[in-house]
């Protein structure tokens, strides 16, 4: 996966490489915030956190990907301002 802004690094001039993802195949970007999805269904999360926003039931912000515990089974995620949205394969 690659991007323009770096987590809590602000915009680049050109795409970098978000080291830690393998076969994404959704992402979202929040106000301050990104998630990615894996082909398997898992969900990462990174960005600020003061709000818990990230998922990961604290509210340290993450500079690198982070698994979140709990969600399987996910197809996409959707993120706005203040967090983000998992939606659930229904036939799973």
């Amino acid at each position: 996966m690659w991007g323009w802004i770096s987590a809590l690094g602000g915009f680049k001039s050109v795409p970098i490489k978000v080291d830690g993802l393998a076969s994404i195949k959704n992402a979202a970007v929040g106000a301050n915030a990104t998630y990615a999805v894996s082909v398997s269904g898992e969900v990462y999360a990174w960005g600020s956190n003061d709000r818990g926003q990230l998922g990961d039931g604290t509210y340290e912000s993450k500079s690198t990907p982070t698994l979140i515990q709990g969600l399987s089974g996910i197809i996409s995620v959707s993120a706005g301002r203040g967090g983000a949205c998992p939606c659930h394969d229904p036939i799973r």
